[in-house]
């Protein structure tokens, strides 16, 4: 079952990546926004998966959305989070595609699930390498 309070922060950090098409060509943090969300959300990972399920339309549109945004940007610094705008966005998409394990990155050839996943364990100690097992080859857009 669903945890209500996640359900509405992977609600609210969808609704930040489709806001990102005001942003063309500038910094927002809106993608360090939404990786936090997720990271919350991370806690207990089947929600994620989930989530991802129940909101396939929506996501596959918020998917379309970073994709955009990383398309216009450099990889400026910021928000609160690690790294540059395209990283959050390369992590954004992570958790965007974890129910299809269709995972692209929109910079560097260093980006692979099982870093992200190693990062987001460092970082906020949350443990979703339970949810890449088996990813088919990846993508690098």
């Amino acid at each position: 079952m669903i945890n209500p309070i996640f359900e509405k922060k992977f609600l609210e950090a969808l609704d930040l990546c489709n806001s990102l098409s005001e942003f063309a060509r500038q910094p927002s943090s809106y993608p360090c926004q939404a990786i936090h969300l997720f990271c919350e959300i991370g806690t207990e990972p089947e929600n994620l998966l989930e989530l991802n399920a129940l909101y396939a339309d929506r996501v596959l549109i918020a998917k379309k959305s970073i994709e955009k945004y990383a398309r216009t940007i450099d990889n400026w610094k910021t928000g609160n989070c690690p790294l540059g705008g395209k990283d959050h966005c390369n992590i954004v998409n992570f958790f965007l595609s974890l129910k299809t394990q269709d995972f692209y990155f929109f910079r560097g050839d260093n980006f692979t699930p099982e870093l992200i996943c190693e990062f987001l364990q460092e970082w906020k100690g949350i443990n979703l390498f339970s949810l890449i097992t088996n990813s088919p080859q990846l993508v690098t857009h």
